[in-house]
C-alpha cells in the first residue's frame, strides 16, 4: 500500500476530497530547513500547520483530535496560541514525542498483511 501525497494540508485532511474523512491528525513539522533561535532550537512551523489544520476543520465544521509530534512549540506566543485555539474550537490537542513507541523491545513478526483491530502505546 502507498500513501497519496498531497500538496497541502487542506487535502491531506480531506484526502482530496469535499469533506474530512479521517478520525485524527499526525503533526509532524521537523521536515525542512527552519531558522534557528539564539538559544539553537529549530524554529518549527507548529503553529502555521495548526492554524491550518483548524482552519480546515472550520472549512468543513468536523474536529478531530491531533496529535502534535514533539513539543508544541519553542516559542511561548505560539504555545499559548494553540491552546487557546485549541480551547475555542474543542480541539482535543496532544503533545509529546512518538519516538518512544517506534523502538520494539522484542521481536514482534507479523504476517504481511495482518489485520490490525487495536494498538496501544505506551511511553
Amino acid at each position: 500500500m502507498f500513501a497519496t501525497r498531497f500538496d497541502s494540508i487542506e487535502q491531506a485532511l480531506t484526502v482530496g476530497g469535499k469533506s474530512i474523512p479521517v478520525d485524527a491528525v499526525l503533526s509532524i513539522g521537523e521536515h525542512g530547513n527552519y531558522p534557528v533561535n539564539e538559544f539553537g532550537q529549530k524554529l518549527y512551523s507548529r503553529k502555521r500547520f495548526f492554524e491550518e489544520i483548524t482552519e480546515t476543520f472550520r472549512k468543513y465544521d468536523r474536529v478531530v483530535p491531533v496529535f502534535n509530534d514533539k513539543h508544541i512549540s519553542t516559542i511561548w506566543d505560539d504555545a499559548k496560541w494553540l491552546y487557546d485555539r485549541a480551547i475555542e474550537m474543542k480541539v482535543q490537542l496532544f503533545a509529546a514525542s512518538s519516538l518512544p513507541v517506534t523502538y520494539r523491545s522484542h521481536p514482534l513478526e507479523l504476517p504481511m498483511e495482518s489485520d490490525i483491530e487495536e494498538a496501544v502505546g505506551i511511553g
